[in-house]
């Protein structure tokens, strides 16, 4: 009995040890749970807090841009009214690469073209409305169109002129300019071969037009592709009407007068192509082809003695 007293004691003596490390092992590990929360709880009190401070930085920054830039764009837009268009310009292309600015980014890229043409920088300016055009719809789109045509125009580049008539439909065209367009896409039918399209085009350009008579004289020109002397004569003649005021040197007359001999030529009229190319002024740049081509027409028609004293009238010069 004594013994069984004096074991459980001893296994008494043992087990509260471990009751007591295991309650302290406890209590030390909520404390360090606690702990632990405490300071991700700061980390994300502070990180909540950077947070805060960045966004707050970047709107004082996104402010104070847009403030400036809604300044330039004010300067710029004074700029453009007065008819500084070199100003303009220098503020309108920071405007346009400006962040503050996307959505009117298309105005002022139209803008901004429109200052440069105005400057005579038509190459410039033809970049900025090409990009209004490829973004599609937009309110700037046609006037763009119009403005590129203009510029093209300008510039002789048919790139540019065939991709800005690809845009837009003859209807659709400012009236203002309409001429100009059917001129050009009468151009570029008759290059393109299509001749009876080309001389319906030529057709529609007004008579009061600055583009009148090199669509008139080009008309003539596809009648003669289409071998068809008696319209082409007539488109000459037409021509030369519309010329009657102006001296006997005048370049487009001549070259009216020089169609006609070179239709007839075409016909085998040989008489009166030979009369046609003998009223060529002689001091004009057609003088020495009117002499040359004349005298093949009369060889034509067995004018040798004529024809050898062209030749050494040419041979002489």
């Amino acid at each position: 009995m004594i013994k069984n007293v004096i074991v459980a004691c001893i296994l008494i003596s043992f087990l509260m040890p471990l009751q007591a490390d295991q309650s302290l092992q406890g209590k030390s590990s909520i404390s360090y749970q606690v702990a632990k929360y405490k300071v991700k709880k700061k980390k994300r009190k502070k990180k909540t807090i950077r947070k805060k401070t960045r966004r707050k930085r970047r709107k004082s920054r996104r402010r104070r841009r847009n403030s400036a830039a809604k300044k330039e764009f004010i300067e710029a837009m004074n700029f453009v009214k007065a008819g500084n268009y070199e100003q303009a310009s220098l503020r309108l292309f920071k405007l346009v690469n400006s962040p503050s600015y996307r959505d009117r980014r298309l105005q002022l890229r139209y803008v901004l073209g429109l200052m440069l043409y105005q400057m005579g920088l038509n190459q410039v300016s033809a970049f900025q409305f090409i990009h209004v055009i490829k973004r599609g719809r937009s309110s700037y789109l046609r006037q763009s169109i119009e403005k590129l045509s203009l510029a093209a125009n300008s510039l002789g580049d048919d790139t540019l002129l065939n991709y800005a008539i690809s845009k837009v439909s003859v209807r659709d065209f400012p009236k203002a300019h309409r001429d100009m367009l059917l001129y050009r896409i009468g151009e570029q039918q008759l290059r393109a071969g299509k001749y009876s399209e080309a001389i319906r085009s030529f057709k529609r350009v007004p008579v009061n037009s600055q583009f009148y008579a090199k669509s008139k004289y080009e008309e003539g020109l596809a009648y003669s592709y289409l071998k068809r002397p008696n319209q082409a004569l007539k488109s000459f003649n037409e021509l030369l009407v519309s010329r009657e005021e102006k001296s006997v040197t005048d370049t487009v007359k001549v070259a009216a007068k020089m169609a006609k001999a070179r239709v007839y030529y075409q016909a085998r009229d040989w008489s009166r192509a030979i009369s046609a190319y003998r009223d060529i002024p002689r001091d004009t740049d057609f003088w020495h082809d009117t002499m040359f081509e004349g005298s093949w027409a009369m060889l034509q028609s067995g004018r040798f003695r004529s024809a050898l004293s062209n030749f050494q009238s040419l041979h002489s010069v």
